[in-house]
């Protein structure tokens, strides 16, 4: 009988890519199992298990863009 091979980590990434859920290359990352934003909040969405670097949501800061302001000038 062969013996049963270890589960691997859910993903290693290839030369030149990066983690999706941290953005960091395979240097720091070497898949989700050992990922340093496991069971972390993101800064732009709230959700769990990415940083805000590889965040797929709109950026707040594009939500919440300061409208122009506009002031007025009285003559007396």
């Amino acid at each position: 009988e062969s013996p049963r091979r270890q589960p691997s980590p859910r993903r290693n990434y290839g030369y030149g890519r990066t983690c999706p859920n941290c953005g960091y290359g395979q240097e720091r990352c070497r898949g989700y199992d050992v990922c340093p934003a496991r069971g972390q909040y993101c800064d732009n969405c709230g959700r769990r298990g990415h940083f805000s670097r590889a965040c797929r949501s709109v950026r707040r800061s594009l939500l919440r863009r300061p409208r122009d302001q506009v002031e007025q000038i009285v003559d007396d």
